[in-house]
């Protein structure tokens, strides 16, 4: 997932207003560590970067065989990808194999509710923001979302200044799911959107949306109301998370006040 804040002028005066709002995004992420854990990855400017579903489990597998390897030394990036997915396949033969995608795929539904709580908490603290005297040029309620699914590497990467990320396509297509999007909207793509009918979710066609690397592809659009909740249909699964309502958001807005130290159907081509 990429969320920007949109309209926001970067100075340096702006910088505080900036730090509590990617602090009051970083606490709801106390909400996401139970059944899926959704896990910050970076911030670029006014863009906040996060996934979920990065199974840690998976990778102290990968690090276990690893040493058994006669191998020790592999020279290159692609060398170690392909001992990842040699070890996937093997540890794709357990049981229940079926069961462990639909957990997987649900974590697709996950990261779209935080996503929703991401805009809910930009509305209460902009809410928040309207009993205090300062510049109103500073502040931004504009924010678009993109998010994009599917299996992707994560590592740390870096020789001189090592850092940990995440890189493949999906997380190329959710960048550019927010760069081509829309102010107030959460785009997804078509395989994204498919997912999230079967939680329940409804999606809005957008269009064919042209990605850069990629040409024009069908995008949707999370459908979403008035009180920042989503607009549901009849799913074929039940989510084993349970999304917050919007009232429960709004009752909190004392605390964010006083956070911020101030008193106060059928798949088609048109609806998914």
């Amino acid at each position: 997932m990429f969320a920007t804040i949109r309209n926001f002028e970067m100075s340096l005066r702006n910088l505080r207003r900036l730090n509590e709002i990617i602090t009051e995004f970083d606490r709801l992420l106390l909400h996401y560590k139970d059944t899926f854990l959704v896990e910050k990855i970076k911030i670029v400017g006014c863009t906040y970067m996060a996934a979920c579903g990065l199974d840690l489990n998976f990778a102290g597998r990968i690090s276990i065989e690893s040493d058994k390897l006669e191998a020790t030394h592999r020279d290159s990036l692609m060398e170690e990808v392909e001992q990842a997915l040699m070890i996937r396949r093997a540890s794709s033969l357990v049981s229940d194999q079926s069961l462990k995608e639909d957990l997987h795929e649900e974590v697709v539904f996950v990261m779209t509710t935080f996503a929703l709580d991401l805009m809910r908490t930009l509305w209460m603290l902009n809410k928040a923001y309207e009993t205090v005297s300062y510049d109103k040029t500073i502040i931004s309620t504009d924010m678009s979302i993109g998010i994009s699914s599917g299996e992707l590497m994560a590592g740390v990467v870096g020789a001189s200044q090592p850092h940990y990320d995440i890189w493949g396509t999906p997380v190329n297509m959710a960048s550019r799911m927010d760069s081509t999007g829309m102010i107030g909207h959460i785009q997804v793509t078509k395989e994204t959107a498919i997912l999230l009918r079967e939680f329940g979710i409804r999606c809005h066609y957008r269009g064919k949306t042209f990605v850069k690397g990629t040409g024009k592809i069908p995008t949707y659009f999370v459908a979403i109301n008035d009180n920042y909740d989503f607009i549901t249909i009849d799913g074929k699964r039940k989510p084993t998370r349970q999304y917050q309502e919007a009232q429960s958001f709004q009752s909190d807005k004392e605390s964010v006040a006083t956070v911020l130290g101030y008193a106060d159907d059928d798949m088609n081509e048109e609806t998914v």
